[in-house]
């Protein structure tokens, strides 16, 4: 099952109606994959994209899974520069075929009763927490957070 988010499909312009924030805010494609999911989730929403990234702006606090390949995640792909990747956007088959070499990647660890998810950067020295707003995004497109 291919899980999109596409808002303003066909319209080219992830900038709608408040064009004061810059386009660069944040990512134009967020593909959550691998790990425990059996199929890559594709969110191809700006401003939700945006909210996701507000709530995972802050560093995790409390008790965190070690980072390790053996540890329960997903991977991230952030596709940044929305004018590039805007034709993904517009076409579906096009989407399927990013590479997630292109992307800055992360991962998201699985949260547990004895601790939180969290979002670790590659090269990131401070993990990040994630916010009420990212787990309703997350469990909107049926992305686990915990294990």
């Amino acid at each position: 099952m291919l899980l999109l988010a596409l808002v303003g499909f066909g319209t080219g312009a992830p900038m709608k109606a408040h064009t004061s924030v810059p386009a660069y805010a944040a990512p134009r494609i967020i593909v959550f994959y691998g790990g425990v999911l059996k199929e890559p989730v594709y969110l191809t929403d700006w401003w939700e994209n945006l909210d996701f990234m507000l709530a995972v702006s802050e560093p995790a606090v409390g008790p965190l899974a070690v980072q390790s390949d053996s540890t329960p995640h997903i991977e991230v792909a952030m596709y940044w520069n929305g004018p590039t990747w805007e034709p993904y956007v517009k076409d579906t088959m096009k989407l399927r075929t990013l590479d997630p070499k292109d992307a800055q990647r992360s991962r998201l660890y699985l949260g547990r009763a004895d601790r939180q998810p969290f979002l670790a950067y590659q090269g990131a020295l401070v993990v990040r927490g994630i916010a009420a707003k990212g787990v309703k995004i997350l469990a909107k497109y049926h992305v686990p957070i915990t294990s």
